[in-house]
């Protein structure tokens, strides 16, 4: 079965106050395929996040050489001026043939 688990966080070094309870993740460096959303408004922001892995995993991912190294892939979220995107990043590897 597989599964998700889900995190949100911020930068050890941005943490400020009580910490106590928290977890601390490790993120392994090495290849990753970066993706940006375009920006939208709040009202669109879940649905181009859909569309953007939806081109990652049917469109990019199958014709790209690569493949998932099964390492964290995570969000960056990005507001400006009232419109939203975000960063996705993959951790990849060169696809075994």
């Amino acid at each position: 079965m597989n599964k998700l688990e889900y995190f949100i966080g911020i930068q050890k070094k941005n943490a400020l106050g009580d910490t106590s309870g928290t977890r601390e993740l490790l993120i392994q460096g090495g290849l990753y395929a970066i993706f940006t959303t375009p920006k939208t408004s709040i009202y669109d922001f879940v649905n181009t996040i859909h569309r953007t892995w939806a081109y990652i995993n049917c469109e990019w991912l199958p014709s790209s050489g690569y493949e998932r190294t099964g390492g964290y892939e995570f969000e960056v979220y990005i507001e400006e001026s009232r419109t939203f995107s975000e960063k996705i990043y993959i951790s990849l590897k060169e696809e075994s043939k």
